[in-house]
Parts: C-alpha cells; structure tokens; sequence
C-alpha cells in the first residue's frame, strides 16, 4: 500500500510506462500527471488519461472501473 500524494506513484509509473513497456512518452506521463492535479482524485484520472491514450475510450472506462477494483484498492 502506497501513501502519500498522487506523486508518490509517479515513479512507479514512469519506470513501468515509460521506461519498460514504452507505452508513454515523458510528455505523456508529465500530462497524465497534470490532468490528475487539476481534478480530485489524481489516480483514478491518472488511469482514466493514460486508459485512453493507449487505447480510446473504451480502454479508458476500462482503467477507470479497474481503479475502483477491490484487487487494486488492497495490498499484495
């Protein structure tokens, strides 16, 4: 379990989307980051923004109702 701000996953999503996968560019993430500060809730717009650059609007209803999964809400 992570606490903190939404900046505390900043790195882990950098190195996975960025860095790993090359799913995101550096401005991706950097926007991603921006919308979720601008609204309440920077995780769920975190995955909603990032749902929808790789994969439209389905692919970001997708990540937003994953955000809200038990299995993500619980630590491993």
């Amino acid at each position: 379990m992570l606490y903190g701000s939404g900046y505390v996953l900043l790195a882990f999503l950098r190195d996975g989307l960025v860095t790993q996968w090359h799913w995101l560019t550096e401005a991706q993430l950097l926007d991603a980051t921006a919308v979720g500060q601008v609204t309440p809730g920077p995780r769920v717009y975190h995955a909603t923004f990032i749902g929808y650059l790789l994969g439209g609007p389905v692919a970001a209803l997708v990540a937003t109702l994953g955000s809200f999964s038990p299995r993500s809400c619980s630590s491993p």
